[in-house]
């Protein structure tokens, strides 16, 4: 579980230096496709039926046209290596949901699951922070220090507590249908916060990628 999980984030930083934050919002949540495809053949009673074999077919052909190189951005090659690290954070966490489902961290509180993948990742990545050298180049500012608590408390703490919860209760693959909702906001966000631009395949690519989620996922 924490091995996943530092993962996941480390794919995210790592890709986030070549590719755009609205096409990481879409790559990362391929999760769903991911871990439905994992729980069809390791955990009973969540086999895919055709119509969500259908959505997993729909969402790789998605997946080809969004990282299709295009002439339109100067950066293209750089862009799909951030978007190959996207699908990479996408399937690390699509294993921390298969390894909750397969073990008996099933049956234990969210609480653990939680402080095991928080743990694993502090001990991990702050060395190879230290290693690379962002800790020497950080800049203390207002605006750092609320990113950093939005992301330790609400995100990394909040959010991923309700989710173990709702795994306790629920199949993993109908939850999924509410996180294709994220990538949507990412990409609005990234082109209204961020000014990122929105290149005629990746829009399209990102709609098939989605519409696979959802026949995977409702």
């Amino acid at each position: 579980m924490g091995l996943g999980f530092t993962a996941e984030f480390a794919f995210v930083a790592l890709g986030l230096n070549y590719t755009l934050a609205s096409h990481m919002s879409v790559f990362l949540y391929t999760a769903p496709v991911f871990a439905a495809l994992g729980l069809h053949f390791l955990v009973p009673g969540e086999q895919l039926d055709r119509r969500q074999w259908w959505g997993i077919a729909l969402a790789f052909v998605g997946m080809v046209i969004a990282m299709a190189p295009t002439t339109d951005h100067a950066n293209a090659a750089a862009i799909v290596l951030g978007d190959v690290l996207g699908l990479l954070a996408g399937l690390s966490w699509a294993a921390t949901t298969l390894v909750l489902r397969r073990s008996s961290l099933s049956e234990a509180p969210a609480e653990q699951a939680l402080c095991y993948q928080l743990s694993v990742a502090a001990l991990l990545l702050m060395p190879a922070a230290i290693w690379a050298g962002d800790v020497g180049t950080m800049q203390v500012s207002r605006l750092a220090l609320a990113s950093l608590s939005f992301q330790a408390l609400v995100i990394s703490f909040g959010a991923l507590l309700l989710w173990f919860s709702l795994l306790r209760r629920y199949w993993a693959s109908q939850l999924g249908v509410f996180s294709f909702l994220s990538p949507v906001f990412g990409v609005l966000f990234g082109a209204v916060l961020l000014n990122e631009p929105l290149t005629a395949n990746f829009m399209i690519g990102g709609g098939v990628i989605l519409s696979g989620i959802v026949l995977v996922t409702r």
